[in-house]
């Protein structure tokens, strides 16, 4: 279902730039150690890249991106969460494969 998702919506870069200047960055929780303003930043740099490939986001950090972009996506309806958060929580085709 998630894969469907994914496949019938549809973000340009700019589109998911606009987005995460929209977002109110205080609704999500960062680890103690985690410095929030370089985290936001690192979000605002690489979720647009989702626009062009599964593979634009740091693998190790898919899953706590879902997680974050879950908790500042609008409540009543947010389909570029929506799209951002299938994108970031589906297997990645092709990953881990030896070449």
């Amino acid at each position: 279902m998630e894969s469907l998702v994914a496949r019938s919506l549809k973000f340009n870069r700019d589109e998911i730039e606009e987005w995460c200047d929209s977002r109110d960055w205080a609704r999500a929780n960062f680890a103690v150690k985690v410095d929030a303003s370089k985290a936001i930043l690192m979000l605002k740099n690489n979720l647009p890249a989702l626009s062009n490939s599964d593979f634009g986001f740091p693998e190790n950090l898919r899953r706590r991106a879902a997680e974050i972009v879950n908790k500042v996506a609008d409540i009543n309806a947010d389909p570029v969460a929506d799209f951002l958060f299938v994108k970031l929580s589906q297997e990645q085709q092709g990953a881990g494969l030896d070449l």
